[in-house]
């Protein structure tokens, strides 16, 4: 049965991957998302316009999660920036796990793409980064 509940987690829930379509809606409230976090993000850091400026290109998620005694699940959208091209590729971004804990999360993340290589390795196939503490 944990492993069926496991194997079951894996297959839906996959880690950052590109939304071929959203609504108008969802567009909108993501893009929004987008101009508050760096908005907040260059109030109490300054610095960050700049690199933001001189990156590749950068990725602005909002996440939430949930741990329920002995499973945890999240999911997030963001918008990734291609600063060479303008172009904006949205993702969604999808957790599962299993470990005791209970709680709720809710965080906004900034990723700075300063190599090609790695800013098209993530708008094209996604990153898996977990890790909790």
């Amino acid at each position: 049965m944990f492993k069926r509940i496991i194997v079951t987690l894996i297959m839906i829930l996959l880690p950052f991957t590109a939304s071929a379509k959203l609504s108008d809606r969802n567009v909108r409230q993501t893009l929004e998302m987008r101009t508050d976090v760096l908005a907040q993000l260059y109030e109490s850091n300054p610095e960050a316009k700049g690199l933001i400026a001189g990156s590749e290109g950068y990725a602005v998620f909002n996440n939430g999660g949930i741990s329920l005694i002995v499973l945890s699940a999240g999911s997030g959208k963001g918008v990734v920036h291609d600063n060479s091209s303008g172009k904006d590729t949205f993702m969604r971004m999808a957790t599962g796990g299993v470990g005791i804990g209970l709680g709720i999360k809710d965080y906004r993340t900034v990723i700075i793409f300063h190599k090609r290589a790695m800013f098209d390795q993530f708008v094209d196939k996604g990153w898996d980064l977990s890790g909790q503490a």
